[in-house]
């Protein structure tokens, strides 16, 4: 009678070994990508700014859902300044010291039905439709559009 050692056959080691290889690589990717990902978050500056943006686009998409007409002098193409509120967070740009930050806003007609003709609000039947950029300045002001 023949007896078989104890131990493992180097097939099953072979397939733990690529087992354990598989998981470290994921848990290693997962460290990796976590780090780059709060690489790109470490600014909190950059999600406030962002905010403030968003609550400016989002006046103008109530504006068009209500479908409330454009004022003439608004539509022109020109950077607007938008204040921001007095004060923010505890983190927030607004209560640093030194951080001057500024958001303004663009409107500019757009021809969207392709007809040559942009938006214009004064003429009824040209509504077509108009491009609103917003923007959020802080620290270095030279290049900012807000006036």
């Amino acid at each position: 009678m023949r007896s078989r050692a104890s131990g493992f056959t180097l097939l099953e080691v072979l397939v733990a070994s690529v087992i354990a290889a598989v998981i470290a690589g994921g848990t290693m990717m997962a460290f990796v990508t976590a780090a780059r990902i709060g690489s790109q978050q470490s600014n909190p500056m950059m999600a406030e700014a962002s905010g403030y943006a968003q609550q400016t686009l989002e006046r103008f998409r109530n504006r068009v859902a209500a479908n409330s007409p454009w004022p003439a002098s608004e539509a022109d193409g020109v950077w607007r300044t938008d204040a921001l509120p007095a004060a923010g967070g505890t983190e927030s740009m607004l209560n640093i010291g030194g951080v001057v930050a500024r958001r303004c806003y663009r409107v500019t007609p757009e021809d969207c039905d392709g007809d040559g003709l942009r938006a214009d609000p004064v003429t009824p039947g040209e509504q077509d439709c108009y491009a609103v950029d917003a923007k959020v300045c802080w620290r270095d002001l030279a290049g900012c559009p807000c006036p």
